[in-house]
């Protein structure tokens, strides 16, 4: 059964007990993004301490809230970039953010669990060393995490068009889409349409969602980790990972790809670099 996140007294009780610098990450459960940070920093010990919270908005409500309840250990949030344009990820790493919160520079964690070399190594344990046609060779599980990330272009294009008009004009929301079966049977073009219809907005959203859509679909594959949710993205890629070998579960196979790929991701160890030059720079432990 998997771990509730901690909240109030509980979460300040097991920060306080915490080693280092405290770090809020995103994650419905313990199991989830807290529990990547620390396979793949576990070997940095007591200079660094994860703890989830569900959701960016309750990662940055829990930072504010720590801060003054923990004044003399560093506190600090990791959220997934969204839709945060490039000039926030930079000025991270010139400036400590003041509020504590510091973003990735994909778009989820779940895009830097998306590597070719991590996923045949699993697919080739997992068949003994013959794995079937598709998936014989890094190159071609990229070209499989490609053709996921494809899958979710769509979806993407739904999501950035409803956030950008959202935060033109706050109101009732459309709602985002978490998988791209949530679109396959409808017209997205026209719901957007008919939400616009009410709001007014200075184009018409089903043009904004085709001008997203083109762009991504001609985009380099190496932007669409940027732009396009890995959480969908895995989704996708696990089904067919399942279909090419057996109904392992999703966790499972993320387990083993964690242990046979366990080297984090760059842009991650950078974020952890600076938040632990942060940490000392703030004088407090």
């Amino acid at each position: 059964m998997k771990q509730s996140h901690l909240r109030g007294g509980a979460l300040l009780a097991e920060c306080a007990a915490g080693r280092g610098a405290i770090v809020i990450v995103e994650g419905e459960h313990r199991e989830d993004d807290e529990y990547f940070y620390n396979h793949w920093f576990g070997a940095l010990g007591p200079q660094i301490s994860f703890f989830a919270q569900n959701g960016w908005e309750r990662v940055v409500e829990a930072v504010a809230e720590l801060r003054p309840q923990l004044p003399h250990r560093p506190v600090f949030g990791i959220i997934d970039r969204d839709f945060a344009d490039e000039s926030r990820l930079l000025a991270q790493y010139q400036h400590p953010p003041t509020d504590g919160i510091y973003r990735l520079t994909r778009y989820t964690l779940e895009n830097y669990l998306l590597e070719p070399n991590g996923w045949h190594a699993v697919i080739d344990t997992l068949t003994r060393g013959n794995p079937p046609g598709g998936w014989t060779s890094p190159a071609e599980v990229a070209a499989q995490i490609d053709a996921a990330y494809r899958r979710c272009i769509v979806l993407a294009a739904w999501n950035r068009t409803v956030h950008d008009e959202l935060t033109r004009q706050s109101g009732q929301s459309i709602g985002f889409r978490d998988h791209p079966a949530a679109l396959a049977h409808v017209d997205p073009a026209q719901q957007l349409a008919t939400w616009g219809r009410s709001r007014d907005p200075p184009h018409p959203l089903y043009e904004v969602f085709a001008e997203h859509r083109i762009r991504l679909e001609r985009a380099e594959p190496t932007q669409w980790p940027i732009e396009i949710t890995g959480k969908a993205v895995l989704k996708v890629l696990l089904r067919q990972l399942q279909l090419a070998t057996s109904q392992i579960p999703f966790e499972t196979l993320c387990t083993w790809y964690l242990h046979l790929h366990p080297t984090p991701h760059p842009e991650i160890a950078a974020v952890i670099n600076a938040i632990l030059d942060a940490a000392a720079r703030r004088g407090i432990s």
